[in-house]
């Protein structure tokens, strides 16, 4: 299966400490964005911050690299 998008090329057009919306839900992430030296992050939720599902509710993230996030999903 073909994905949906490209991470790298989303990531390509944000400059340093900026984020675009894109949910994954293969690796379950909810945004892609750059820190502050311009390394590829991608925001994945926090588990206690499901619980709210309500419209404008606010989501608690943990920003990872994209390194790590493909390492983990191989285990």
């Amino acid at each position: 299966m073909d994905p949906d998008f490209d991470i790298e090329t989303i990531a390509s057009s944000l400059s340093a400490k900026q984020y675009a919306s894109q949910v994954c839900e293969g690796f379950g992430f909810i945004a892609i964005g750059k820190n502050k030296v311009g390394d590829i992050q991608l925001a994945m939720p926090k588990e206690e911050s499901l619980i709210d599902g309500k419209p404008g509710a606010t989501v608690n993230v943990e920003w990872k690299s994209l390194d790590e996030v493909i390492k983990n999903s191989k285990k």
